[in-house]
């Protein structure tokens, strides 16, 4: 079974600045070999919206906004856990991938210290997208 990633959009992929460096790359590789999903308090269609304008739409199996009425760890736990991460910049996300049995991965580019993220329970976070790759091929 392929490994689901899970992945929070706002300040993890995108911020107001537009895609984070190197994301688009890493989501094209990644795509190659992992189910992506997108569990976010952002609306969908947005998101969507800016995936396409960025060409990577087509890499992620679904996007799950605000519009859901569900916690992300309730989305995470009706789409399948097994052998699944999320990768976030938030404590709140840390939590909620923890409460769903999902392995939670921080990234340091976000709003909260890679300290914050660790002591609230990630697994590990990552300095750069290009991280990704190598930590989930482990």
């Amino acid at each position: 079974m392929k490994r689901i990633v899970y992945f929070d959009f706002w300040g993890t992929l995108y911020n107001e600045k537009g895609m984070i460096r190197g994301v688009k790359e890493m989501i094209l590789q990644l795509a190659k070999e992992k189910m992506l999903v997108i569990v976010s308090s952002m609306g969908s269609e947005s998101i969507r919206r800016i995936l396409d304008e960025e060409g990577i739409k087509h890499c992620f199996l679904h996007v799950f906004g605000k519009e859901t009425g569900r916690s992300k760890s309730e989305t995470m736990l009706a789409c399948g856990i097994e052998c699944s991460v999320l990768v976030t910049d938030t404590v709140a996300d840390v939590l909620e991938a923890l409460k769903a049995g999902v392995e939670p991965i921080g990234v340091s580019w976000g709003i909260y210290k890679p300290k914050d993220l660790l002591n609230a329970g990630a697994k590990t976070v990552l300095e750069k997208p290009e991280d990704i790759l190598v930590t989930l091929a482990k």
